[in-house]
């Protein structure tokens, strides 16, 4: 089983902060929350979260080991000095179906961004044996420029 947590950028100063979510039933203004459950002499910890920031992890890991959560962007690793501008980047999102199909439920990676001298290509699936190639580049959130 895959451990079930989050991450959302801070309300007040757009830091990252992981844990669990709580949806808010406060006002809207003051976001939804995410708890930390800290082993140590502070407890738990609740920090007010952007909403729309907020993304799950989705139990896999890239090329360097780092967590994998919706909303990151990943590419496969620059093998030389033109593939450092030139190059495909994928965004992690979880696709719910549609009126169509029902099936290819679950986290993917179909929105393809292509960057420099780059056009077309195929999208690679979100497996672990695919993503665990590749490399974080950043997210939607914090890195919009990477959509372009």
């Amino acid at each position: 089983m895959r451990e079930i947590k989050f991450r959302g950028q801070r309300l007040h100063n757009e830091e990252w902060v992981y844990g669990y979510y709580n949806k808010a039933l406060t006002p809207a203004k003051y976001g939804d929350i995410l708890t930390q459950h800290r082993i140590n002499l502070t407890g738990i910890e609740n920090y007010f979260v952007i909403p729309e920031t907020v993304g799950q992890y989705t139990g896999l890991k890239d090329k360097k080991g780092v967590e994998i959560y919706e909303g990151d962007i990943l590419r496969f690793p620059a093998e030389n000095e033109w593939e450092k501008t030139n190059y495909s980047c994928f965004e992690v999102f979880f696709h719910d179906g549609d009126a169509n199909s029902d099936y290819n439920i679950g986290y993917s990676m179909n929105r393809m961004h292509n960057h420099g001298s780059v056009c077309g290509g195929h999208t690679p699936s979100f497996k672990p044996k695919t993503v665990s190639k590749m490399i974080i580049i950043g997210n939607i959130h914090s890195n919009p420029e990477l959509l372009k």
